[in-house]
């Protein structure tokens, strides 16, 4: 079963649709821009020298990826999610470097289950 990666959206930072998904085995030519994006069996990695040559220093490495539709409500995960241009840290600055699941929303929020 092909994995997929998620990041923000380096190609263009001033894009409404803030994320890019794409499977791990394909190009970043073939990653898909996106508002909202809900994942599971997240781990987080570092980048592709193809990722971090746009600045972009870690991925998200899923099981699955599925853009969420515009009209779909919104489901917040257990715990907000912070992202400090390298790694991912719970508000209280606890690491996290995997999430059961994990969802990037439309206005750049990040909320995870954790493992």
């Amino acid at each position: 079963m092909s994995k997929f990666i998620v990041t923000a959206n380096y190609k263009d930072r001033q894009s409404p649709e803030m994320w890019l998904v794409r499977k791990a085995d394909e190009s970043i030519d073939n990653a898909v821009p996106c508002k909202r994006v809900r994942m599971c069996g997240v781990r987080f990695e570092t980048s592709s020298i193809a990722e971090a040559g746009f600045g972009c220093f870690t991925v998200a490495v899923c099981d699955s990826a599925e853009v969420v539709p515009d009209d779909a409500p919104v489901v917040l995960g257990e715990r907000p999610l912070v992202f400090d241009g390298a790694k991912f840290t719970t508000a209280r600055g606890t690491y996290v470097g995997q999430a059961r699941e994990m969802q990037l929303h439309a206005n750049g929020a990040i909320d995870a289950t954790l493992m």
